[in-house]
């Protein structure tokens, strides 16, 4: 593994065993995860290095200043990727976090929950797949007849 910024670097195959066998490979697939990612669980960018484009040398300071080299030329795309990664990540725990919702209320109370509470849309829940609550959308709900007569 290699370390750079805050990112740790799995190249296959190991650069330094082929190194050590003599062997010069002719590409390198290097996946990057980020370091707090101790279980390697999430690779956040992924690129091939070939001698004579990305390292000029079969040597160990080559090969790693071409690891070093594309990080710092990718770097923007690696951030984006993460970015979109984590926002992957909240629709998927939005999701997850509605449909429990689903299974403990049903009918105008879930509405209501969706609606008034997680502030979603008539067109977001029906999107969400709860076609059942149809018939709610566009009434008024009687959290919202109180909040509109207390003003």
């Amino acid at each position: 593994m290699f370390s750079y910024r805050e990112f740790n670097v799995i190249v296959s195959p190991d650069y330094d065993e082929m190194l050590d066998k003599g062997v010069k490979c002719e590409e390198y697939v290097c996946r990057v995860y980020m370091a707090a990612d101790a279980a390697l669980e999430n690779c956040v960018y992924e690129f091939n290095m070939m001698p004579s484009f990305e390292f000029e040398e079969h040597t160990k300071i080559s090969i790693e200043t071409g690891i070093i080299n594309t990080i710092d030329s990718d770097y923007d795309s690696i951030q984006l990727n993460i970015c979109r990664d984590e926002l992957k990540r909240k629709d998927t725990l939005l999701a997850n976090a509605i449909c429990h919702i689903g299974e403990f209320e049903s009918g105008e109370d879930l509405y209501d929950t969706l609606k008034n509470q997680v502030k979603m849309t008539d067109e977001e829940i029906s999107q969400a797949g709860f076609d059942s609550l149809k018939e709610f959308f566009g009434k008024e709900t009687e959290s919202q007849d109180n909040g509109m007569n207390l003003s």
